[in-house]
């Protein structure tokens, strides 16, 4: 039977990007996720009072698929200020990252390495509106799929969290060694929003791809677009990504080996929803484009499904 809420205030919704990335829009908590893009920056949260951009680029994880690299946010609701955090590197692991508020720096390479004794860094702007923290935290508290392909076999691993108080708007990030897994936490914006983190209207099926290829939401934000939140910070830290494309998903699935295909298949059966079966099947055909001659099929298979099923028993405390 069909149940009618009636919402008296704006709802809190989460928005994860995991992995060579899947997308798991704020109306689709269950799924089915938003496969892989072609590198480039993309609209994750475009309205007239917040906008937020993810950027997707390859990496040595994941050198034939992009996966997420960068994030940056702008304005009414967070003042009209810009921030941007993204991998620069070239060295691997915090270090490489860097983060800009307002055109500034002010996470780099000495903030990664000149902690206090806990191991953390905190931020805060003028009006203490915005917030950020780095350090080693717990990325089970944030979502079921936070752990996607990092943080294995570890209770916490370094991460930021940024916090926007007057956008309602939390943003977490679980570093890998040159990407990272993002948990978008906000409430819904006032008036229409739309992007790959979905239009927020409780309808799953308006999310889809080709819904946003219908609203002209699909493609990347070129490089030279005045709307490109990374090409206009006035810090001028942040270059175009190593290849942009048409923002058209790649489903890595019809140019997976056979062997790893079947594989993945049976060993991701277990998992226990349907959307991360298939995220696990999607991982392995991905990793084996990267490991051919590395891994056999059943360790791209097993590696898969290890990382899936960690994130599900650490979610339920086990």
């Amino acid at each position: 039977a069909h149940q009618t809420h009636i919402l008296r205030a704006r709802p809190w919704g989460k928005c994860v990007l995991m992995g060579d990335p899947h997308i798991i829009p704020f109306d689709r908590p269950f799924g089915p996720n938003l496969e892989a893009l072609a590198a480039g920056d993309y609209w994750l949260i475009k309205s007239n009072q917040l906008q937020v951009q993810g950027r997707f680029d390859v990496t040595e994880r994941f050198p034939d698929d992009a996966s997420t690299t960068g994030i940056a946010v702008g304005g009414p609701l967070v003042g009209d200020h810009s921030f941007v955090v993204a991998y620069l590197g070239p060295t691997k692991g915090p270090a490489g990252f860097r983060v800009t508020w307002d055109g500034k720096v002010i996470f780099a390479e000495q903030e990664a390495q000149l902690q206090d004794p806990d191991g953390k860094w905190d931020f805060a702007s003028v009006d203490d509106d915005f917030q950020a923290e780095f350090g080693k935290m717990d990325p089970s508290l944030w979502h079921r799929e936070a752990r996607h392909t990092i943080a294995q076999g570890v209770q916490k691993v370094h991460s930021f969290k940024f916090t926007f108080k007057q956008a309602s708007l939390n943003i977490y990030l679980i570093l890998g060694p040159d990407n990272f897994n993002t948990i978008i936490e906000a409430k819904k914006v006032p008036g229409p929003q739309d992007g790959y983190c979905g239009n927020f209207n409780c309808n799953p099926d308006d999310d889809a791809v080709e819904a946003l290829k219908g609203r002209d939401k699909a493609q990347a934000v070129d490089w030279q677009d005045e709307e490109n939140m990374f090409g206009k910070d006035e810090s001028g830290t942040w270059g175009p990504v190593k290849k942009v494309g048409d923002g058209i998903p790649m489903d890595a699935l019809e140019n997976c080996d056979p062997a790893v295909l079947e594989n993945a298949r049976t060993k991701c059966r277990g998992l226990p929803a349907k959307n991360q079966q298939e995220a696990c099947i999607f991982d392995a055909c991905a990793a084996g484009k990267a490991s051919v001659g590395k891994a056999t099929n059943a360790d791209l298979a097993t590696a898969a499904w290890e990382s899936h099923i960690e994130s599900t028993e650490l979610e339920n405390g086990q």
